[in-house]
């Protein structure tokens, strides 16, 4: 096929957004979308060469994996030896054990199923593994599994048929795209099935322009579909973020945008001359290798100094993925593309060993949970305690269930009532704990607290909070059981994090507007989400009618990675960010006033658990939390007995 200049140029455009995207920098919230142009140029690129050789009869199923072969794995597994020692001395067992086993799956091109199984996307962990980036590669290579074939099985049928054909298989995955995202969101954002229509739309346009090489369109029609489509693309990096609900139909903007930039940014165009310009298209030639490099540079960063790098480290990543990105697809890159330099038996003999070598290895890592053994043989005993704290404070767990009447549950079924209706003639009445994660956390703090109160029970599961209408949510069936049987319960206690309640001019309700701020920076000044807020209250109003309900407020979360005990030792723990505290005291008294004049009681866990840094965060006794907002078992028993909130509520 004819070189496109203006193709490499937007490969520019789009790693460009992912890089910034990656690290941090808020001005493009919606930088992942540079993931999905680039399936769209791949599943252009990739179906326009098929097509040509399938017309000419010179499809070779084994060339076509060959190509693959010299344009993915070489780069892929450079970057993945260069990162390994950094990952030996930068990551702490657990860490390491999740990056072997995301080596193994690159190596068998399932990464994006082993991230989907791990982390998602957007989680609090996923943008700290060196090797998250390599999900999209999964996509790929598992469509391109597919797609020759089916093209060679359905050539038959004609062009146009088969254009058809692709055209339904597009709605179709656009489709579970558009389902998944509501329930299953993780595995919408990391699976095949709910990605390849973003591949698909890219070959519709390569089957296009197969179909109608010698159509033109006037150039005042292309320059003007084409700012559309530059618009269109650039708009999506602006005005996406995490809460976007990708890859459903909000994908469909980066992903037309793209369509519409291959389809008429032709070089008399003014968006196809900047395209083609050639700092856009040196970028874009190194786009892959630059790809490969920034996560690792990022997350490795992250890892060294514990927290967010400042502005100046992450630009300085950035700045650093480009020579690396320009060596490695000079040095690396282009030798293997040169069947000159490197047979066929070459290529395929270097990529079996290589992908055995990071199989092997990725497996072992993982199964000795990241060589913990003989990585603890490394430190000196003040290493391995601070190690023990840190293994103590996300293994150990309180027992959320006795067996008998104080238990935690997840959804109300029959064996959930029937246990119920036990417990309630023997015991009378229960207290009930309802909210998101964090309520589960306060439930074991209440039932470490209160070893005598013989019925106390939870009905709560993470990520689900009353002002977010999600499925599988239990806060409907809570309404219907409290309506119905009111004797059953004493009181009702609500809990939620509160980051999902605050805002800011840089941050959406996320963890982000704490997390994200590097220690030695200041948590911006919040506004409170009246409207989530006002959903809340509602729905323990509802549930007031029939049952004492207590919200007892967010408390004050540090979003500290606890690594921070390993870098700087248990008796040198770092306190809250710059504003921190007063962020959660002013949504604490948001709260407080949007309940004036309601029946439901307000407690604020702020002035409640009295909570003091670096106090709070731990010492050489034990670590308060799980992560960055979560409690311990150490931290459970200790807030619980900082405040009697049975007492109060009671």
């Amino acid at each position: 096929m004819q070189y496109r200049a203006e193709v490499d140029g937007l490969r520019a455009v789009a790693v460009i957004a992912v890089i910034i995207f990656h690290a941090g920098f808020s001005f493009f919230p919606g930088g992942y979308a540079g993931v999905d142009v680039f399936f769209v140029i791949s599943g252009y690129l990739i179906t326009s060469i098929l097509l040509a050789e399938l017309h000419s009869g010179r499809f070779s199923l084994a060339s076509f994996y060959e190509r693959r072969v010299r344009r993915i794995l070489p780069a892929l597994f450079f970057v993945c030896a260069v990162t390994l020692p950094f990952s030996w001395f930068l990551l702490v067992p657990d860490e390491l054990k999740t990056y072997m086993g995301s080596m193994a799956a690159t190596a068998l091109f399932s990464s994006n199923v082993f991230f989907w199984r791990v982390s998602g996307y957007f989680g609090p962990d996923a943008e700290v593994q060196p090797l998250l980036h390599t999900w999209s590669l999964g996509v790929e290579e598992q469509y391109y599994l597919i797609f020759p074939v089916a093209l060679i099985v359905f050539w038959r049928l004609g062009v146009r048929a088969l254009a058809a054909l692709l055209f339904l298989v597009v709605l179709l995955s656009l489709a579970i795209a558009i389902w998944a995202v509501e329930d299953h969101a993780s595995a919408a954002f990391f699976l095949l099935p709910s990605r390849a229509w973003e591949l698909l739309a890219g070959a519709l346009v390569a089957f296009y322009h197969f179909q109608y090489p010698n159509r033109t369109v006037n150039r005042g029609a292309c320059n003007i579909f084409s700012l559309i489509g530059f618009a269109m693309v650039l708009a999506s990096f602006v005005v996406l973020d995490e809460h976007s609900g990708f890859p459903g139909l909000p994908a469909m903007l980066p992903v037309t945008g793209a369509m519409l930039l291959v389809l008429f940014a032709w070089p008399g165009t003014l968006i196809g001359a900047l395209l083609a310009s050639r700092p856009f298209v040196l970028v874009g030639l190194m786009s892959y290798s630059a790809y490969l490099w920034h996560q690792p540079l990022l997350a490795f960063s992250y890892h060294a100094m514990g927290g967010h790098p400042p502005a100046h480290i992450a630009g300085l990543m950035v700045f650093l993925t480009l020579p690396l990105a320009w060596l490695s697809w000079k040095y690396v890159e282009t030798p293997f593309r040169n069947r000159a330099r490197f047979s066929s038996r070459n290529v395929f003999s270097l990529a079996l060993v290589s992908s055995l070598l990071a199989v092997v290895v990725g497996v072992a890592g993982y199964q000795t949970n990241g060589f913990r053994s003989l990585w603890l043989a490394t430190l000196d005993e003040d290493g391995r305690h601070d190690y023990a704290l840190l293994e103590r404070a996300t293994e150990e767990k309180i027992k959320l269930d006795d067996g008998a009447c104080r238990f935690k549950v997840t959804d109300i079924d029959d064996e959930f009532l029937d246990r119920l209706d036990s417990c309630s003639q023997e015991h009378g009445s229960a207290v009930l704990v309802i909210g998101d994660s964090h309520a589960n956390d306060l439930f074991g703090a209440l039932l470490s607290a209160n070893p005598n109160t013989p019925f106390l029970i939870s009905v709560s599961r993470g990520g689900c909070r009353p002002h977010v209408a999600s499925t599988g949510c239990p806060f409907r069936d809570i309404a219907t059981l409290v309506e119905r049987r009111p004797e059953v319960f004493s009181a009702v206690i609500y809990h939620q994090a509160g980051f999902y309640l605050m805002e800011t001019d840089q941050h959406s309700a996320s963890r982000d507007i704490v997390a994200k701020v590097p220690f030695e920076g200041d948590v911006a000044e919040i506004r409170v989400v009246e409207s989530s807020v006002d959903k809340v209250r509602e729905y323990l109003e509802t549930l007031h009618q029939s049952v004492p309900v207590t919200w007892f407020g967010p408390r004050i979360e540090p979003h500290i990675p606890l690594k921070n005990v390993m870098i700087r030792g248990c008796d040198d723990l770092p306190g809250l960010r710059s504003g921190t505290e007063k962020a959660y005291k002013d949504l604490d008294q948001g709260l407080m006033r949007s309940l004036i004049g309601s029946p439901v009681k307000y407690i604020s866990a702020v002035s409640a658990l009295g909570m003091r840094f670096p106090r709070d965060f731990g010492s050489c006794d034990g670590l308060l939390w799980s992560d960055g907002d979560h409690f311990s078992a150490h931290g459970e028993r200790v807030f619980g007995e900082r405040y009697d909130l049975m007492g109060a509520v009671q």
